[in-house]
């Protein structure tokens, strides 16, 4: 098994945040960014394997 562990700097579009707010609430980033960050990086790493795999 192998752990990975992944930092996030994100910087939210300012005219967007009060929609933001309005629909996912100001915890968004503890509530969305978890979800979707570990998805891609699923996704990123069966990629990579995929491609060492071939060689």
């Amino acid at each position: 098994m192998v752990n990975v562990s992944l930092r996030v700097i994100y910087k939210p579009v300012a005219e967007a945040l009060p929609t933001i707010y309005r629909n996912l609430g100001v915890d968004f980033d503890e509530r969305v960014l978890p979800s979707i960050v570990n998805e891609v990086l699923k996704s990123v790493v069966v990629d990579i394997c995929q491609i060492l795999v071939t060689f």
